[in-house]
């Protein structure tokens, strides 16, 4: 039986170093092409509609390779979403109870309502997850006001000058400048 195994799996190993062997042929013939066709002057108009399409062709391979990477990350981003909040729990749960940190009284049915509500909190940021950045940069940035203050946004300028002048006021006791 093991016998077996071992030469199916030998078998197998030397067709994939076989394979290994004449793909890294292929690469190298296929760059060697690349290169030759960037380094030469076009010749003609035929040379020239060549290198124009083989270029299209690679970019199109890559923005293919792009687009299954991006698919790739996004449904590991969704299985990260779903067991965010579960580890978030049971990390939570596993404190010892002389901690107080949770209700002794909560139990498994405690531990099972965390979860899904903090999964149900979870996945709705994560659906609207542009809206909020939108709102959150609306309150950062601020609005040009007409007419001198008062619109949205015009305490922040101001704001920010306060700050760094207190800031630049509390570096100056720390030195002993003032006062």
């Amino acid at each position: 039986m093991c016998q077996h195994s071992l030469s199916d799996f030998d078998r197998k190993l030397t067709q994939l170093i076989v394979l290994s062997d004449e793909l890294n042929q292929k690469i190298k013939l296929n760059s060697r092409y690349k290169d030759s066709v960037r380094s030469s002057p076009p010749t003609c108009c035929i040379t020239v509609l060549i290198q124009v399409k083989l270029s299209t062709v690679l970019s199109l391979e890559d923005s293919r390779n792009s687009i299954r990477q991006n698919s790739t990350i996004q449904k590991l981003t969704y299985l990260t979403i779903g067991y965010l909040p579960l580890g978030l729990i049971s990390a939570i749960f596993a404190i010892p109870s002389e901690q107080n940190v949770i209700i002794p009284a909560m139990g498994l049915g405690g531990f099972v309502v965390s979860v899904v509500g903090l999964f149900i909190i979870t996945f709705t940021i994560a659906v609207f997850i542009e809206p909020i950045q939108v709102a959150l940069r609306r309150l950062r940035v601020p609005r040009p006001s007409s007419g001198g203050g008062g619109g949205p946004g015009s305490w922040l300028p101001e704001m920010r000058r306060y700050l760094s002048a207190s800031s630049s006021e509390s570096e100056d006791l720390e030195q002993g400048k003032l006062g």
